[in-house]
């Protein structure tokens, strides 16, 4: 699923609703027009079907980065993000199984898959300050910190 944005600063949009295509866009209020910047998600647990069909949605949009979450169950999971042509950068998750194996193929040439030490990280993306994470109890206290622009 994709995830909500925490606004750490009020610089950032929470994505919401049902529709995920609304969940994608940001609608520019000066220009009118819908930009995306970055698409997050995680929790893919081996369902290469809805990664897919993911992958495809996202596809059509122009954006930056994507950042995974973890879960990704399997080094298939990984290979298949790593091989899609926008830079990915991912944090482990609860259900990751062979983390070496995941490794190898963030490694492995030609990957845009880029991979945290830990389950948490912080990122530079845009001039800001993200924190990411898989976990939610985390996720809180860290917009709460005021130390990010986005959680």
């Amino acid at each position: 699923p994709l995830h909500n944005v925490w606004p750490a600063s009020g610089s950032f949009r929470a994505y919401a609703g049902t529709d995920r295509a609304a969940r994608l866009r940001h609608v520019d209020a000066r220009s009118g027009s819908a930009t995306v910047k970055a698409i997050i998600f995680s929790d893919i647990h081996d369902n290469y079907q809805n990664l897919t069909l993911m992958l495809t949605q996202v596809k059509e949009l122009s954006f930056e980065h994507m950042f995974f979450l973890g879960d990704f169950v399997n080094a298939g999971i990984a290979r298949t993000i790593a091989l899609f042509p926008a830079p990915t950068y991912a944090t482990w998750g609860n259900n990751d199984g062979d983390r070496s194996a995941i490794t190898r193929v963030a490694m492995s040439p030609g990957s845009n898959l880029s991979i945290a030490e830990a389950t948490f990280d912080i990122v530079e993306f845009g001039g800001r300050r993200i924190f990411v994470t898989h976990y939610p109890l985390t996720v809180a206290s860290m917009a709460k910190s005021g130390d990010y622009d986005a959680v």
